[in-house]
């Protein structure tokens, strides 16, 4: 079979996985919104104050939202943990590319679209439930904006942007650590880029004390960075720093998913 991309034979294999493996996705999700609902009604239970409190819905969101899509794209990849699963999958009747675009999209996109719509499901039916148990009716959540959106209204568009692919970019490090080690990704995924970042703060700290960078940085606030440039292009700069980071761990992830089916 050759490597195109036809869509009505993606089409078919979207349908094939929703048919023989449905419970892989509704089991995370199930997941995510009882452990929200939880721990949402147990802060409406001791505090009832911070329960209502904006900014930390916000930062409820952002932490729910980045541990859930870390522990999610760490399962992508299934069919091959057993020899068993993996014969089976690479004897599907579809290119290497429509395997991984659907692996992709399945695991992190859908999980980006649907995330926002869990959580803000979530939020009000602990509120309903909550306020028929305590008899009191309080408010309805609007739908809750997304990760990268903050309640600074003044924020540039790049910055929205920047964030998400920041977010975007740790997904995709586990998702290349997916394919990487069958077993524990997550864990070892984590530990190396853990590794990555102490070596290069020890870099960044060695460069300060020993050959004082600061004085050459233009923003103090941003001088652990070492990006010698103005405030104002410094998210538009970072922006385009994750996008390429972004691109090539989608590069290297479809590699190492070619290797596997060699």
């Amino acid at each position: 079979m050759n490597n195109t991309f036809n869509i009505p034979r993606f089409g078919l294999l979207i349908r094939k996985h929703l048919i023989e493996s449905y419970k892989l996705y509704l089991i995370p999700l199930a997941a995510f919104m009882g452990c929200l609902f939880i721990i949402m009604f147990a802060i409406h239970i001791f505090d009832r104050q911070l329960a209502f409190n904006n900014q930390f819905k916000e930062s409820l969101y952002q932490l729910s939202f980045v541990a859930a899509g870390i522990l999610y794209t760490g399962t992508s990849y299934t069919s091959f943990r057993s020899k068993e699963s993996t014969m089976s999958y690479l004897l599907v009747p579809s290119t290497r590319l429509e395997k991984f675009t659907f692996e992709y999209l399945s695991r992190i996109l859908l999980f980006f679209l649907l995330a926002p719509i869990a959580y803000w499901l979530v939020a009000n039916l602990e509120l309903i439930f909550a306020s028929t148990l305590f008899q009191k009716l309080e408010f309805y959540y609007q739908p809750i904006r997304f990760l990268w959106y903050s309640f600074n209204v003044d924020l540039p568009i790049y910055g929205y942007v920047s964030n998400a692919l920041f977010v975007l970019m740790l997904f995709n490090m586990v998702f290349v650590g997916a394919i990487q080690y069958m077993k524990q990704p997550i864990v070892k995924t984590l530990f190396r880029v853990a590794l990555i970042w102490l070596l290069y703060a020890t870099f960044i700290i060695c460069s300060i004390y020993l050959f004082d960078t600061r004085a050459y940085h233009p923003i103090s606030d941003f001088e652990l960075s070492l990006i010698p440039i103005q405030e104002h292009a410094l998210e538009p700069f970072t922006g385009r720093v994750f996008f390429a980071i972004n691109f090539t761990l989608i590069i290297v992830s479809y590699l190492k998913f070619k290797e596997k089916q060699v």
